[in-house]
């Protein structure tokens, strides 16, 4: 679902979609640059077991040097422990929800 989904976004905005593609659970895995469907169908899932969301965050703060991201969109099922707003720096996050969960702070999408 969620391949699925970024490659629909990438459709709808005609390649003028890049970013990083990258799975976490307590930590970020395999994060890779993607600007189109094959850089993400080429990616595969790593980790799996817990869920720390400031775990993007902090990767996103380390990594981002002098760029500051457009907005982050994280792809979960919304279970576990929320960060502080404060983490996102005053990006524009957007929590797309595989259950009806709702994120406490950014915008919240449920995806069937």
């Amino acid at each position: 679902m969620a391949y699925a989904e970024i490659c629909q976004a990438l459709d709808q905005f005609n390649g003028s979609l890049n970013g990083i593609l990258a799975f976490f659970d307590v930590t970020v895995h395999g994060a890779r640059m993607f600007n189109s469907i094959e850089d993400v169908v080429k990616t595969r899932p790593r980790g799996g077991g817990g869920t720390d969301y400031e775990a993007v965050f902090r990767f996103i703060n380390r990594t981002s040097g002098n760029t500051t991201p457009t907005s982050i969109v994280i792809i979960t099922d919304g279970e576990g422990m929320f960060p502080d707003p404060s983490m996102a720096n005053n990006v524009p996050v957007l929590w797309l929800m595989t259950k009806n969960n709702k994120a406490p702070w950014g915008k919240s999408i449920v995806v069937k």
